[in-house]
């Protein structure tokens, strides 16, 4: 099987192609601590072909001085209509603080990557939750991508994610290093069901209103046990600032994660000021 760095696309059709402004997207209006209602981000008809991959743009979800940890999935409904199937394709999405687009430094708000398949006439949807009883809204956009130069191209049929801690719409709480990396922290339960190939990971500030100036971080994923890691996402950056935005750019790493295998995560951050929570998420299929 061929992966994403191997192949050229010849159709990719984004959910918005219309002229940029920093309010492009779906507006998603969040739950409290609970998924909100879907909202529809890429029509049935829209979607011509089968996609191979998808790329996900949360933002407009942070406001100053206020604590904004939020969860978002992405839903697909493949008859085409706006009942997604349960469980959602991409559960869980760590999307706090998201910076609207044009945002200083943090251009891009905080973004996805999945090899997933999905075909043809199928809507892509999205829904939300909030950490606060003020849940606002945000903005989500795709891109979809077809026609790959290989009829070979590995993609997913579903993903799993590692620490969500939906009870209050974030992650799992990681220590952070500053002068050195932090220790790792076990996310979730251990890998079950069928294997996972591809891996991501996310973090984000937790409960805070008030990020760090500058605040930034690194992100690292491993698999194994207690005593045996290895290290899948080295060094996935993230930046906020005293907004309370924050921004980041999550892509997948290709491991063979093997049945019974821990998923863990530690962070490192610029200063001392802010804590994180975590999540990883592994596709197969």
């Amino acid at each position: 099987m061929q992966y994403v760095e191997d192949v050229s696309w010849g159709l990719v059709i984004p959910s918005h192609d219309v002229r940029p402004t920093a309010t492009l997207g779906a507006t998603i209006t969040p739950g409290q601590n609970t998924p909100g209602s879907w909202a529809t981000v890429l029509a049935g008809g829209s979607l011509t072909d089968d996609a191979y991959m998808i790329e996900i743009v949360i933002h407009g979800g942070s406001t100053t001085a206020e604590a904004r940890d939020s969860l978002t999935d992405i839903g697909v409904d493949p008859s085409g209509g706006t009942t997604p199937l349960d469980p959602p394709l991409i559960p869980s999405l760590l999307t706090s603080y998201s910076a609207y687009i044009g945002a200083n430094a943090l251009q891009g708000g905080i973004r996805y990557r999945f090899r997933v398949k999905i075909k043809a006439g199928s809507t892509i949807m999205a829904r939300a939750s909030v950490n606060n009883a003020t849940v606002r809204t945000q903005l989500v956009g795709v891109h979809v991508y077809c026609r790959p130069s290989s009829p070979n191209v590995k993609s997913g049929s579903f993903v799993v994610a590692y620490g969500a801690n939906a009870a209050n719409s974030c992650g799992t709480a990681v220590t952070a290093g500053t002068a050195s990396v932090g220790a790792y922290t076990q996310l979730g339960s251990a890998i079950a069901g069928r294997p996972q190939w591809d891996w991501c990971a996310a973090a984000a500030p937790i409960n805070s209103g008030t990020i760090a100036s500058g605040q930034t971080m690194h992100v690292d994923m491993a698999v194994g046990d207690a005593t045996t890691k290895k290290r899948v996402v080295y060094n996935q950056f993230g930046a906020g600032d005293t907004g309370e935005r924050w921004g980041m750019f999550v892509t997948p790493t290709h491991h063979l994660g093997a049945i019974g295998d821990l998923i863990y995560a530690r962070v490192w951050s610029g200063t001392s000021t802010t804590a994180f929570s975590a999540i990883a998420y592994g596709t197969g299929g």
